[in-house]
């Protein structure tokens, strides 16, 4: 190859290598810096207040509302004032990330001042409140919130963090026309024509819609269709694992609780979950799933969800399996799965679980064609191989 040739692509791409390295590390730097400074000018607002954390922000005032400055970073105001607050998206060029915090009351009684709940809105994200006279300020809202994943790495996705304090078992909140009871930190995504996603970093989620309440745990994500305005437009889907990569890089530093790093839910306690919601079983008070408090609280008045209560797949899944298990047909019953992992020989098996009838069965998804239930997998050679291994050894 000529020499002018080898010298002008090694100069090419020391280039772009070059140029990529300072996009990257700028984007994170933004964001970084973004987190930094929300955190140190937004301490000290109080309840029913916003604070502008970072560039840029654009809000709308309500038609009765008094002058106010809202145009720097660290200015504080009413929430009653705004009629919408709308941030802008990563542009790093401009070098912006909008980013807000607010203190909000809720439902939390006025004999409990300090406490109060967090809202941390970060990227491409436009509140409108929406709370009627007898609620509390932004007790009711319409959210939504840019289309598409984040433009560079390590920046998450547009969205709104919501924590509720210590002291407080839950809070009630009408979000895009869907009453979500809160006791712990979530985050909400919803971009028009696609989905209301709630994500459950910690604690738990109840979603009401048409007198049927769908629970949302720590490590599992929701997702409800929604029309062109944001608003639900079908049945929620059954809780899901969330994907690790999707919540690594959310803000929580800013946030006044501090909570553990979330993790998605394990897929065996996953698939525990998803049958008991399918009989309509409270998604808590047993082994592997959370204690029934603070939003799972018991409630005679709940209803929870059976499994016609969910949007249903629309086409059934058939995954292929080892050619020892018995293969899955729609005469199959799923049989309740009361254990926790199986344990074979001197070694625990957490993706096997034991049943009530002393029967090993591998966790995984398997979906019966005929009648779509998601069925646990009988492994009828183990125990057997067990027996005969505790018969050699007694020889």
């Amino acid at each position: 190859m000529n020499r002018t040739w080898q010298r002008s692509i090694i100069f090419l791409s020391t280039l772009f290598v070059v140029g990529y390295g300072i996009a990257y590390t700028s984007c994170s730097a933004l964001v970084e810096t973004a987190i930094e400074t929300i955190a140190s000018a937004c301490q000290d607002i109080n309840r029913n207040q916003v604070c502008y954390g970072n560039t840029s922000l654009e809000v709308t005032s309500q038609s009765d509302a008094p002058n106010f400055t809202f145009e720097e970073v660290g200015d504080i105001t009413d929430v009653t004032y705004l009629r919408s607050l709308k941030l802008a998206p990563l542009d790093e060029l401009q070098g912006v990330w909008g980013m807000a915090m607010m203190r909000m009351q809720a439902d939390i009684p006025e004999t409990l001042p300090g406490q109060n709940v967090t809202f941390l809105v970060f990227g491409d994200v436009e509140l409108e409140n929406t709370a009627r006279p007898e609620q509390s300020p932004m007790q009711s809202f319409y959210l939504r919130t840019g289309v598409g994943a984040a433009a560079c790495l390590d920046v998450p996705d547009s969205g709104l963090l919501i924590q509720t304090p210590d002291g407080v078992e839950s809070v009630q909140f009408n979000i895009n026309g869907v009453d979500i009871e809160i006791g712990s930190t979530i985050m909400l995504q919803a971009s028009p024509e696609q989905h209301l996603v709630i994500q459950t970093l910690e604690g738990a989620a109840v979603v009401t819609m048409g007198g049927q309440s769908y629970p949302v745990i720590a490590g599992t994500e929701m997702r409800i269709p929604v029309d062109a305005q944001s608003q639900p437009m079908g049945l929620p889907s059954m809780p899901t694992s969330f994907s690790e990569t999707a919540i690594e890089d959310l803000p929580i530093a800013p946030l006044p609780r501090e909570i553990p790093p979330p993790t998605p839910l394990p897929d065996a306690i996953e698939m525990k979950l998803q049958m008991r919601l399918e009989e309509g079983l409270e998604p808590c008070g047993i082994p592997g799933l959370p204690a029934c408090e603070h939003a799972l609280k018991p409630d005679t008045k709940r209803k929870w969800a059976k499994k016609d209560g969910y949007a249903q797949l629309e086409t059934p899944v058939d995954i292929s399996l080892e050619t020892d298990i018995i293969p899955v047909t729609s005469d199959v019953q799923a049989i309740p799965v009361t254990g926790g992992p199986a344990i074979l020989g001197d070694a625990v098996h957490p993706d096997l679980i034991e049943t009530s009838d002393n029967i090993v069965e591998l966790v995984v998804p398997v979906i019966d064609t005929a009648s779509q239930h998601v069925l646990p997998v009988e492994l009828p050679g183990i125990k057997d191989k067990e027996k005969d291994k505790d018969k050699k050894k007694n020889k």
